[in-house]
């Protein structure tokens, strides 16, 4: 494995890390915080940390060509956000970390409708076994209203991915972050008046937290999917539930089982086996004699 790949999955798995120390600093802050301001501060915060990487890359900021999807993700986000903290601060991390990842069986079955992909045998049963290992950590029989609650935040999820998919080639993915941003924020600004809480420096400065993160995961992301083949990097993007298992027994004493344990494992080879199916097929087209193309500067940050 070449220095590129490793310091690709390095960046996937730093990703990851961020993304448990999010939920981490809102599981800490408990229920009675104010959800619509602290999504108001962190969508406002990570606008605004991206707009030099915007006039770096384009000189300005150029209206956007699909208002309509941009509004769509905008909504998305916010019913994602609001509903990802009601769950996170009433469920263990594991459980609706697990409940999360449902989105990439939702996004393959939205995928066939919004932008017409096919569905492939191969496809169908890494969504299957994906689909069993998150049954057998969240345990249906036990799930309460705030399981299904999670199950929104994976279906807002899986939408806004299908969204994302379909401006996938038409825009920079930074332009696509910073104007659904921008519709949140217009989302979140009377459900904060209606939420009546007053300002606190400790919601701003969290949120302002989760912002930046927001950001650098996004940053992160990008440069690692431009570093290798995405098929290689799949199966980092599941150390999340390893990292939430872990965490949540450490800082919040949630209990764990080695039946989890099954779960989280064959989540995994839900994604690591046709990952290297994918991957060994790159490598015999590579093989083939091809043209150069030149590289596609928008990507650049």
């Amino acid at each position: 494995m070449n220095t590129h790949i490793l310091f690709a999955l390095s960046l996937v798995l730093t990703v990851q890390i961020l993304s448990t120390l999010g939920t981490v600093i809102i599981k800490y802050m408990g229920t009675e915080v104010a959800f619509f301001q602290l999504i108001l501060y962190r969508q406002l915060a990570s606008s605004l940390l991206v707009i030099p990487f915007l006039y770096k890359m384009f000189g300005a900021l150029k209206p956007p060509a699909h208002k309509r999807i941009h509004l769509l993700r905008g909504v998305l986000i916010a019913i994602g956000n609001i509903t990802f903290m009601i769950a996170i601060v009433n469920l263990p991390l594991l459980t609706v970390t697990a409940i999360v990842y449902l989105s990439p069986i939702f996004l393959v079955i939205m995928s066939h409708f919004v932008i017409k992909e096919q569905y492939t045998f191969q496809k169908l049963m890494s969504a299957l076994a994906g689909f069993i290992g998150i049954l057998i950590i969240t345990n249906p029989s036990q799930i309460n209203i705030y399981g299904f609650v999670a199950l929104l935040t994976a279906l807002a999820l899986a939408l806004n991915n299908a969204c994302m998919k379909y401006v996938a080639h038409k825009e920079h993915p930074l332009e696509t972050l910073f104007w659904s941003n921008l519709y949140t924020i217009i989302l979140m600004i009377p459900l904060c008046l209606w939420e009546g809480t007053p300002v606190s420096a400790h919601l701003v400065f969290n949120g302002g937290a989760l912002g930046v993160l927001y950001v650098v995961m996004t940053y992160l992301i990008i440069k690692a999917y431009q570093m290798c083949d995405a098929s290689l990097l799949a199966p980092a993007e599941y150390t999340g539930l390893v990292f939430a298992s872990i965490t949540g027994y450490v800082l919040f004493f949630e209990p764990t089982s080695p039946v989890a344990a099954v779960g989280i494992v064959l989540i995994i080879l839900s994604v690591l086996a046709p990952a290297r199916l994918r991957s060994s097929s790159v490598k015999q087209v590579n093989q083939l004699p091809s043209n150069p193309t030149p590289e596609n500067d928008t990507n650049k940050l």
